[in-house]
């Protein structure tokens, strides 16, 4: 039971972060993450933080419906794609427009 708290709050989570980032707040990453980033492309990045964000989440929510279906494996699998693609996109952000992780 905890475990499905758990996954609930951090689905959540990620879609409060993702549609911080969908409305252009880019204050919730580290200062040195977008340094580079020029000021035309900040909406776009935000953006596409935003996408990586809701990736993670709906990672998480799809772990957490197929736990209370009681198809435990299925629901870890669904979770790492979820956070694989969600932190892959955002890899992908910092990449194209931080030209670099750090």
């Amino acid at each position: 039971m905890m475990e499905n708290i758990s996954y609930l709050l951090m689905s959540i989570t990620c879609f409060v972060f993702a549609y911080a980032h969908f409305k252009g707040n880019v204050s919730l990453v580290h200062s040195y993450h977008k340094r580079k980033i020029k000021q035309e492309n900040l909406m776009s990045y935000s953006k596409t933080m935003g996408v990586g964000m809701l990736m993670c989440g709906l990672g998480c929510l799809m772990n957490l419906l197929a736990r209370l279906s009681r198809l435990f494996v299925l629901g870890e699998i669904f979770m790492v794609i979820g956070i694989i693609a969600g932190v892959g996109i955002m890899l992908y952000a910092q990449l194209k427009y931080n030209h670099g992780i750090f």
